[in-house]
């Protein structure tokens, strides 16, 4: 912030602080999102099939589908490292139904079935 906060009360400092702090850290999760910082693998859209810039998600994050005429039921899905390997990472598949068929298509890809019930 521009202009000399030390004469403002002492709270006043404070909350200028915080809300500098507060903008520092959402500008570097945009640069995150952007893929400027290089600290992600997670990326939306790997085809660019949507237009404007590429977006990426922070490591580790969890993404939520909305399922259904009316988007009640969710799948959630996340990609982890699994224990110090580098090498072995975890696909998490969940959701809030009772059961959820998971069956191979191919060799590097899985089905889904959601139940007719929860759509």
């Amino acid at each position: 912030m521009s202009g000399d906060v030390t004469k403002l009360p002492k709270w006043a400092q404070r909350k200028i602080k915080n809300l500098e702090t507060r903008i520092a850290d959402l500008e570097h999760d945009m640069k995150v999102m952007q893929g400027e910082t290089g600290e992600t693998r997670i990326q939306v859209d790997p085809y660019h099939t949507m237009e404007g810039p590429r977006m990426y998600l922070p490591d580790h994050m969890t993404v939520g589908f909305r399922l259904g005429e009316h988007r009640r039921s969710s799948v959630f899905v996340s990609l982890c490292p699994e224990g110090r390997d580098p090498k072995v990472w975890s696909l998490r598949v969940c959701s809030e139904f009772t059961r959820m068929p998971i069956t191979p298509s191919a060799s590097n890809v899985i089905s889904v079935r959601c139940p007719d019930e929860y759509l």
